[in-house]
């Protein structure tokens, strides 16, 4: 019987052997305005999966038998796709085929929401996209802010510091929202990421880390961002600041039907201080110098990509480790990707993905922390006044971040027109929090401490849709799509502090001295939320395209009166290039609208009304109350409208301009509660009435020289955007941030800083300084959101294979908080008020009080104003810059290689030289305009106190793809 069922076997494949042989495509893809092969690029049988890729000669071959009409997609990076019909009977061998470059990528699919996807041609919503497997051929990047920053208009990235692996946000448009922490959401394949930047349970100073540093920028294939309710209503919760949509790599056929394609990055190079001080900054400047280092790092990725027509993979294996410009900052990252796409059949598919991330990042001592670096070098004049330099170095702060993420996503078509998509996701992360201070150091901890924190996260995401396309009227279609969307969390923490350390030499919590055990807990919080959407899209000949959406949401911290909220959404664009309404000079011209309606929930603990927590004391363990809640309150709801226009000249140059118009209500805002409520020290949310804001962007790009041997393309970016407090809800007094410097006040923008200014300055009848006054009331000294943001890029193409990409980018009407130079003034470590002083005392003694006098007066009454009256108008400072951000020179020496050695056959060897944070132009007197002591995400920014600079860094490439 097995003898039976074998030869069966055999006499199947063989048949089915035969049948594929007599069938044959082959053909040869070519650059349609220079005739030069294109290496690598895509023919595949429509919905087969049939297919293979052109080698280095352009050619492609592969079996396969037309039976019926199929359609040949050639695709490749850059270029046009091209769909050829194939008929029985057809000539299907020695094909010709000539893409034409998509200069502007016109036909780019972007992914507009969870049921919709289209070319950008055709969106009526507008969608950033970022090439990140072009980008980081080019260059070299660290983490994914590196990677997207001053990339996006209206999606600006920032990091609070320049500790490696650090916290980092994202400034979408205006930023009306007040509840939350201003972040959108981020995908990853699918499946929600877990994107927290924390500090730890035990502080340092706002140095915090962000669980998205571990992302390994090389597996990036695209980045899109959805800008705002009006693009990410569709997503529901949380859609208020848009929506981040990350695909890694996917496989891909290699060149020349071999299987498979390897491609091995190493990378090398080194960070660098990038603000030195000087004497006119501080009386201390060698010493501060003195703490930084150049900080060496090499990084390694191997990308395997491969498949055949059933089923195609990607595996990437990467390491790297980096050490900081500071002692005691190191960053050690390793990981694994593997994505499977199988093709079951031509009704059914399946793609899967799993990832695997260790990251290990050691943090030093800064931040409004005189335990650091900084903190004793930049404060007073004598150097390590609070503690010596030993002990800083023998302090230990690492986190240590496992993270285990995969997806599983099917489609499947049992009929024409109608399709049922599926994705299951999961991420899994635990991070572990070590803290260490040896017992002779010094510290406030008596004799040494070990500190512990474990935090596990876990959490699902549950994402399906079916939907069916459907003809209306004739050219009207009809796409309908049912769906829905849930993540379901769970996190836990312990943490543990012992104080007292028995010893130096072993470094374990267990040594420490009985009765020394100072802090310990656990906690354990659920989340759900998610929710049911209808999608309808309709298509009348691709001259008018308009998207209905409303979407239900549900979560668990919603209070008892509300249990589900809805979200709608509407776009609509038009196409006046193909009602023949403008000059043939415009390849498209699109006008689009769309509102869209989101919000942010309640915290998981915002309705709960009390929340008790065990508290260790000298009389044993007892309750107190840990959190104070709101049972009336409301989510907060975003209101966005947006007006747009997009069109291309000449096949060269493309313009895209948006109009965004939001409104917050019902924002939640933690206000903080009074002493005589007689109730603990902490903050209740509360719903704070009424924000709007407004964003213009523009964007420019294209090519503006396009020879055979010279192409010149360049990127600008624009943002114009402003935010205004309307309405507090009744509430009688405004609200502060931290250190009572930023404000949230009817009339003006979130986050200004608000104090009395320098009313008037007096002088007496021979000109000497008799004495200053400040303004009675309170004033408006600038927001921390600026007016202005913008960048500008430029790449050139020589003889195909050199290239040189620079990119600059730059901000203005932003305000930041020198609070650094508050404590200096303090210390008499402020050179600009210590010369000021003495400019006074010298004309004071040859009574000469002239234009120099005057000038060094106004700088004594900036700076002294805090010190007596408490003010700090003279420390708000303009955080306007322009930054050389990126520039890097590439060659590519395989077609050099390939015409001597013919028989190393490389796809690609390339050679780069790459540097990041070259040079900065500001007027901020500090080293860095782009930091914040407490954060990314805090509600207090732009506040400069010993924080990090952002390094700069040199890199060199070598890439070898076979």
């Amino acid at each position: 019987m097995v003898k039976r069922y074998f030869v069966l076997l055999l006499s199947l494949l063989f048949a089915v052997s035969a049948f594929a042989a007599d069938g044959k495509v082959s053909g040869r893809v070519l650059n349609a305005a220079t005739d030069e092969p294109l290496i690598g690029a895509n023919v595949i049988i429509d919905g087969a999966g049939i297919g293979t890729a052109s080698d280095n000669e352009g050619n492609f071959s592969f079996e396969y038998e037309v039976s019926q009409t199929a359609y040949l997609i050639i695709g490749y990076m850059g270029f046009k796709t091209q769909k050829v019909e194939l008929n029985p009977g057809d000539q299907t061998t020695g094909l010709v085929i000539r893409l034409a470059e998509d200069i502007l990528e016109t036909q780019r699919v972007v992914v507009t929401g969870l049921a919709s996807s289209t070319s950008k041609e055709k969106s009526g919503v507008s969608v950033a996209s970022v090439k990140a497997e072009k980008l980081t051929e080019l260059n070299s990047y660290s983490s994914i802010s590196q990677l997207l920053d001053g990339k996006v208009a209206g999606a600006a990235l920032s990091s609070s510091s320049g500790n490696l692996g650090g916290g980092f946000k994202f400034d979408i448009r205006s930023g009306a929202g007040l509840n939350g922490d201003g972040q959108p959401v981020i995908y990853i394949d699918g499946v929600r990421a877990n994107d927290v930047e924390f500090e730890g349970a035990f502080g340092k100073g706002g140095q915090m880390v962000s669980t998205m540093s571990a992302l390994n920028p090389e597996i990036i294939e695209s980045v899109e961002i959805l800008k705002g309710p009006a693009a990410a209503a569709e997503y529901g919760t949380d859609g208020s600041n848009g929506v981040v949509l990350i695909t890694t790599k996917k496989g891909k056929l290699a060149a020349g039907g071999k299987g498979y394609s390897v491609n091995y990055k190493y990378e090398t190079g080194h960070h660098e201080q990038s603000y030195k001080y000087t004497k006119d900054d501080i009386e201390s400047y060698k010493a501060a110098n003195s703490v930084f280092r150049d900080g060496d790092f090499t990084k390694q990725n191997l990308l395997v990509q491969g498949g055949g027509e059933m089923a195609r993979y990607f595996i990437s294996l990467g390491q790297g480790t980096e050490n900081g410009i500071m002692l005691n900052n190191k960053l050690d990252r390793k990981n694994l990707r593997i994505n499977i796409d199988a093709n079951a059949s031509e009704k059914l598919n399946f793609s899967a993905g799993l990832s695997w991330v260790e990251f290990i990042t050691e943090r030093p001592e800064n931040d409004n922390n005189i335990y650091g670096w900084l903190g004793n070098t930049v404060l007073r004049t004598t150097p390590f006044g609070w503690l010596d330099s030993l002990s800083i170095a023998a302090t230990e702060e690492e986190l240590n971040i496992k993270q285990v993420t995969g997806f599983f996503k099917s489609t499947y078509s049992p009929i024409k027109n109608l399709k049922a998509d599926f994705t299951l996701g999961v991420d899994n992360t635990n991070t572990m929090h070590i803290s260490y201070y040896p017992p002779w150091g010094g510290y406030l901890y008596d004799h040494g401490s070990r500190q512990l924190y474990d935090r596990q996260n876990l959490q699902f995401t549950y994402d399906g849709k079916v939907g069916y396309k459907y003809d209306i009227l004739d050219g009207l279609v009809g796409n309908t799509k049912v769906g829905f969307n849930f993540m379901e969390q769970t996190f836990r923490s312990n943490w543990l502090q012992m104080d007292s350390l028995a010893s130096d030499k072993i470094k374990d919590i267990e040594i420490a001295s009985e009765n020394q055990l100072q802090y310990f807990g656990e906690s354990f919080v659920p989340t759900r939320k998610g929710g049911i959407y209808l999608y309808n899209y309709f298509d009348w000949q691709e001259k008018v395209m308009a998207e209905l959406n409303i979407r239900k949401e549900y979560a668990n911290s919603l209070s008892q009166e509300i249990s589900t909220i809805v979200y709608p959404k509407a776009s609509l664009a038009v196409r006046l290039d193909k009602f023949g309404l403008t000059p043939s000079m415009f390849d498209y011209f699109k006008l689009r609208t769309a509102y869209g309606e989101t919000g942010r929930l309640p915290g998981a603990n915002d309705i709960i009304e009390l929340i008790w927590a065990a508290e260790p004391s000298g009389y044993g363990a007892g309750l107190t109350i840990s959190e104070i809640g709101n049972l009336k309150l409301k989510p907060e709801r975003v209101k966005e409208m947006t007006f747009g226009m997009d069109f291309s000249v000449w096949n060269r140059y493309n313009i895209e301009m948006t109009y965004s118009k939001v409104n917050t209500e019902d924002g939640i805002y933690g206000q903080q509660l009074a002493p005589s409520t007689g109730k603990i020290a902490t903050s209740i949310p509360v719903n704070v009435g009424e924000t709007k804001g407004w964003a213009f962007e523009l964007t420019l790009d294209g090519r503006l020289v396009d020879q055979k041997n010279v192409k010149v393309d360049f990127t600008q970016t624009n943002s114009w955007q402003g935010n205004e407090v309307v309405d507090l809800g009744g509430k009688d007094e405004a609200i502060w941030s931290a250190f009572d410097t930023q404000i949230i006040q009817e009339g003006l923008p979130i986050r200004t800083f608000y104090q009395q200014d320098i009313d008037e300055i007096t002088y007496d009848d021979n000109g000497k300084f008799a004495g200053y006054t400040l303004t009675e009331d309170y004033v408006d000294l600038g927001s921390v959101l600026p007016n202005y943001r913008g960048s500008f890029s430029l790449d050139f193409t020589l003889y195909k294979n050199f290239q040189i990409h620079s990119l600059f980018k730059w901000q203005m009407g932003s305000k930041i908080l020198n609070y650094t130079k508050v404590y200096q003034t303090y210390f008499g470590n402020n050179a600009d008020y210590n010369n000021a002083r003495e400019i006074m005392a010298e004309a004071d003694s040859t009574s000469n009080y002239g234009s120099k006098y005057k000038n060094a007066v106004e700088d004594f009454v900036k700076y002294r104003s805090m010190l007596e009256w408490g003010t700090y108008v003279g420390f708000i400072e303009s955080a306007d810059y322009l930054k050389l951000q990126e520039l890097s020179v590439s060659y590519n020496a395989s077609d050099l290689i390939n015409k001597y050695v013919p028989y190393m056959n490389l796809n690609s060897l390339r050679l780069t030289f790459s540097a990041q944070n070259l040079l900065t132009w500001k007027d901020y007197s500090g080293p860095d305009p782009e930091v914040n002591m407490d954060g990314a995400r805090s509600t207090s920014q732009n506040m400069d106190f010993m924080t990090l600079q952002h390094p700069r860094t040199f890199t060199f490439t070598v890439q070898v793809g076979l």
